[in-house]
């Protein structure tokens, strides 16, 4: 159990250190969806794109109830 704990750390502050190095701190801060802004600078518009859908996808799972 504590290895998937440091590993969703892990993940986590990776992320974060991605965005910090490819988009300056005001821009994340005014930014709606940092993670597709950080994927257009890297990929193009179609990192833009791909980010929102799987942004996208990803939401459903968490409005079901159990």
């Amino acid at each position: 159990m504590i290895g998937g704990v440091v590993a969703v750390i892990v993940v986590y502050l990776l992320v974060n250190i991605a965005l910090l190095v490819v988009l300056p701190v005001p821009a994340i801060a005014h930014s709606t969806l940092p993670a597709a802004d950080a994927a257009q600078i890297v990929l193009g518009g179609y990192g833009r794109q791909i980010i929102t859908v799987l942004s996208l996808i990803s939401l459903p799972p968490l409005s079901t109830r159990s």
